[in-house]
């Protein structure tokens, strides 16, 4: 059994960004491994993805000098003073960016994990962790999406967009067309195969029939309150992602609108011609993630065998060093995409 360090690295805010969240504003601090309370267990984080919009206003309210709560963790327990999580065992969790972190039992969104065989761990935050709850619910629940029915998909660029299109994929969906709301994000999302056709939203000029195919319109959309990642206020990108969706989504289709607005940001009003949702017959229907917590264990069951066999993949994952994930969370920041879906914390070079 390898003992951990003395000291472990940490991702803090060390001051508060009046605009764009800069490189200057973050620091990887050094910190002493804690004793070990009753009930507590010492993680090496093995995997960490980022919340999908962290925006100027949400990064405002994060604390100083603590362990950054950009997004969650997967990690290995290597100290336990816990009967119930000995030495080994995989834990995901929102302790924090660090390379270790000090957890209580069942504190920090702490959930224990027990893999099947052949389903990645980095699985855990993405199609099987919160990203892949919000699709699945959107989806299943939602949705009901059945096979051979075509899919828009707001955000295809980020975390949820990303796991929205490959389970539709195994739920059999005919076509599936992402928008994002920057050229960065459409280089991005446009690589993934999941996806049949890519625009940036508001800007492209490409006929409906080119990207929803010959039937223009699609039968089902999901829409997620969050707008580009870098903008305050993004509910006027909500407002603008949620009029399109109505527009191009069939009479009679029916739209998932997730409330994923992140924690501190300031919500607007959003419009919605509800007479059009009358007269067109869409179903539109919103759900939080808060009232489907419990169904982690669900989408274990559903997704395992696809994950085992390669039909489902967890997403793309980068590694990087602790001092590496300061350029991901800056440069997130500034578009509605991320370089990868998760990053695997590898030692530091320096």
């Amino acid at each position: 059994m390898t003992e951990p360090p003395e000291y472990g690295l940490a991702v803090q805010l060390v001051s508060r960004p009046e605009g764009p969240l800069e490189h200057e504003h973050l620091a990887v601090v050094e910190k002493p491994m804690p004793r070990l309370a009753p009930g507590w267990v010492l993680v090496r984080n093995l995997f960490a993805a980022l919340d999908p919009h962290p925006s100027t206003s949400p990064v405002r309210h994060w604390p100083l000098y603590t362990a950054l709560p950009a997004g969650s963790l997967v990690g290995e327990v290597v100290a336990s003073r816990s009967a119930d999580l000995p030495h080994g065992s995989l834990i995901a969790h929102r302790g924090g960016w660090s390379t270790y972190s000090a957890l209580p039992r069942g504190g920090y969104a702490t959930r224990v994990l027990e893999p099947a065989a052949g389903v990645p761990i980095e699985a855990y935050l993405t199609v099987l962790g919160l990203p892949g709850l919000a699709a699945h619910v959107a989806l299943t629940r939602v949705l009901n999406v059945k096979r051979g029915e075509s899919l828009f998909i707001a955000g295809a660029a980020g975390p949820v967009g990303s796991a929205a299109a490959r389970i539709a994929r195994t739920l059999g969906a005919s076509r599936v067309v992402g928008g994002v709301t920057s050229p960065a994000g459409a280089r991005r999302a446009i690589q993934d195969p999941y996806f049949d056709a890519v625009f940036e939203q508001r800007a492209d000029s490409v006929a409906e029939s080119a990207l929803f195919g010959e039937n223009a319109g699609v039968d089902v959309a999901v829409i997620g309150t969050a707008g580009a990642a870098g903008s305050v206020g993004s509910a006027g990108s909500v407002g603008s992602s949620l009029a399109e969706a109505l527009t191009w989504v069939r009479d009679a289709g029916r739209v998932a609108w997730l409330h994923d607005t992140p924690w501190g940001s300031t919500e607007s009003v959003v419009s919605v011609d509800l007479a059009m949702v009358q007269r067109r017959g869409i179903r539109l229907e919103g759900f939080g993630l808060q009232h489907h917590l419990h169904r982690f264990k669900e989408i274990e069951a559903q997704y395992a065998d696809d994950l085992q066999t390669g039909r489902l993949d967890p997403g793309t994952s980068m590694d990087v060093d602790v001092h590496g994930l300061i350029d991901v969370l800056v440069a997130a920041t500034r578009s509605d995409h991320q370089p990868a879906d998760t990053y695997r914390i590898v030692e530091s070079d320096s």
